[in-house]
């Protein structure tokens, strides 16, 4: 058997800091796959007005889901492997279907959350409106779930994996609701910086002692934890 040293410390430093990259990583990525479908669309296909409000709504959803699935699986797998030394084989993949199934589902919930608020509150809607709140925690969940499929065949209680992006996701939004009106727009940045470092510090601290406490054993003649019996979710994806 190996023995797998995991610098606690370094790792979660890491984890924060990717936790506060993955912004501007999917920003810059979204803005370059915007640039080029547009210019592949535009050239190809002059569709109406409301062909194209439709289109590029669904668009919209499907691409940047994917977008931001790919940056968060990517900026996870590179820490995965440095400081846990696990592969995490397919671990931006099934981010990146993750993030597009959580990108439609958030988008479905949101809207019937803030109808239901409108009906209830007539058109006045407060700073920052309390149905945003179900975005981070919806979309991550939805993301994490995916990843728990992964995740699942190199430590016991994967789960609580799932628990924990799903709680991160709810203080990263009660941080921003508690926060953000309290400052001006010079200062804003810094609510949405602290409510990053507090839902990364939440996943970092499970994923270590998942990879600390529930890790699958190391053969000698392994790279990763063994796999666990695969399901059916395993073959459809």
């Amino acid at each position: 058997m190996t023995d797998v040293e995991i610098r606690p410390r370094s790792f979660l430093i890491a984890w924060l800091v990717g936790g506060v990259l993955i912004y501007p990583m999917s920003i810059i990525l979204l803005a370059a796959l915007w640039v080029g479908l547009a210019i592949i669309f535009g050239s190809l296909y002059r569709p109406s007005y409301d062909d194209m409000n439709f289109l590029g709504g669904i668009a919209a959803i499907v691409v940047s889901g994917a977008a931001i699935g790919f940056c968060v699986g990517a900026v996870q797998r590179l820490l995965l492997r440095r400081y846990l030394c696990w592969t995490a084989d397919h671990w931006r993949r099934n981010s990146m279907i993750g993030g597009t199934l959580a990108a439609c589902v958030t988008l479905v919930v949101y809207g019937f959350a803030r109808t239901m608020l409108q009906r209830r509150m007539g058109y006045y809607m407060p700073t920052p409106e309390p149905a945003a709140m179900v975005i981070m925690p919806l979309f991550i969940g939805v993301t994490s779930v995916l990843q728990w499929m992964v995740l699942r065949h190199a430590v016991r209680q994967a789960l609580l994996w799932v628990l924990a992006n799903v709680v991160g996701g709810l203080v990263f939004s009660g941080m921003l609701w508690i926060n953000a009106p309290r400052m001006d727009d010079s200062t804003a940045w810094l609510a949405l910086v602290t409510a990053v470092l507090g839902q990364a510090f939440i996943t970092g601290f499970v994923m270590l002692w998942l990879f600390e406490k529930q890790a699958y054993p190391i053969d000698d003649n392994e790279t990763a934890a063994p796999q666990g019996p695969r399901s059916l979710w395993d073959d459809a994806i």
